[in-house]
């Protein structure tokens, strides 16, 4: 049997996802979730197919000559509830707000195809009245430092071949092939890591 490792799969999934054009993330939250993304979602998919683009399919890790691949994918709670349905489109950075299922062909012709911004669905902050085109312009985003959850609003939850695109899984292969249990042991302790139980555990000690 063939092993494949993760930098493998690693260089794979990123030699691949170099030919995308532009990704369009649906938060798939469950506060989104609950006020229509799923609905949006499958309006995009009927939109993208109806208008011939070429979408990246990264499980065939199909390659192109060309950067004209789109793709579609949701992803965990991005944590702006109650602006959501979120949608982000990549690499724009643009991050649309309260997004229903009509905008959709609005935000493929306007967005997607021809890289105009469309005003009415960017968050306004009710503080001065201004526009943020993305996350970095938000002041709920701003005042935050993300570590684990840091690519929470670009990573696919359901899709494993990105994750360990953005590193993941590398820890736990170290772990299994390069350290001792008790190795592991005293990285978890000196990380300082604790239970969120209340007591406060030390969890290298568990």
């Amino acid at each position: 049997m063939k092993t494949i490792h993760l930098k493998q799969i690693q260089a794979q999934y990123n030699q691949a996802a170099d030919h995308i054009r532009k990704r369009i993330i649906i938060c798939a939250g469950t506060g989104c979730i609950a006020n229509g993304s799923l609905l949006v979602y499958a309006a995009f998919e009927e939109a993208l197919k109806q208008s011939g683009l070429r979408l990246f399919a990264d499980l065939e890790l199909n390659l192109h000559d060309d950067n004209d691949t789109y793709q579609l994918t949701g992803s965990g709670c991005q944590g702006f509830c109650a602006q959501g349905p979120l949608v982000n489109i990549l690499p724009d950075e643009i991050m649309y707000t309260k997004v229903k299922p009509e905008n959709v062909l609005q935000i493929l012709e306007e967005t997607i195809l021809n890289n105009r911004i469309i005003d009415d669905l960017l968050y306004i902050n009710p503080a001065d009245g201004k526009k943020s085109r993305g996350q970095t312009d938000i002041p709920f985003y701003k005042r935050q430092t993300r570590l684990v959850l840091g690519e929470c609003s670009h990573l696919d939850p359901g899709n494993i071949r990105e994750y360990i695109a953005h590193g993941g899984y590398f820890g736990a292969e170290k772990a299994f092939t390069q350290m001792t249990p008790e190795e592991v042991c005293n990285t978890i302790l000196e990380s300082g890591l604790r239970g969120r139980g209340g007591g406060g555990f030390p969890t290298g000690r568990k």
